[in-house]
């Protein structure tokens, strides 16, 4: 299964450096492992260009998947949390995460620097569009020539 979703990830590591794994329901990190395997079986350490976010509800769980994402040496962070209600009750990185941000950085500066530049545009958008309503406001009801009501038909 971690080779057939991970098919392009060569590309996609040699284009960015690295990749990122979001995993929602951990468990004992099975698949994180094996996603760890087909990257180093492509010759790329999983310590500097595998990123895993990986959640996990069950408490005993957790700290199984946590050891073992641990021990096999990938970067990342494991959260107990509840990935559905968005609820986190610990989130302690992996011992290869300190190396993975020496080499590469954050994961995620790519992402925060578009939201920021899209939460600036939306709020440049959102001060024309008051500007806008403003002048139609102040402008109200100031036509050429009131017409008298009259001649206010439905094919004038």
């Amino acid at each position: 299964m971690a080779e057939i979703s991970m098919s392009a990830v060569g590309s996609i590591i040699e284009e960015n450096g690295f990749v990122t794994v979001q995993e929602p329901a951990v468990g004992a990190g099975g698949m994180v492992i094996a996603m760890a395997d087909v990257i180093e079986g492509l010759a790329f350490d999983p310590a500097k260009h595998l990123w895993i976010e990986a959640t996990e509800l069950s408490r005993s769980t957790y700290h199984m998947g946590f050891i073992q994402i641990n021990a096999r040496g990938v970067a990342g962070r494991v959260i107990c949390g509840n990935s559905l209600s968005m609820e986190t009750y610990s989130s302690p990185y992996t011992a290869a995460a300190a190396g993975f941000y020496a080499v590469n950085g954050d994961p995620f500066a790519k992402q925060r620097e578009a939201a920021r530049v899209a939460a600036n545009q939306q709020q440049k958008w959102d001060a024309k569009l008051e500007q806008d309503r403003k002048e139609r406001l102040r402008t109200l009801g100031q036509t050429a020539e009131p017409r008298p009501a009259t001649h206010l038909g439905l094919f004038d």
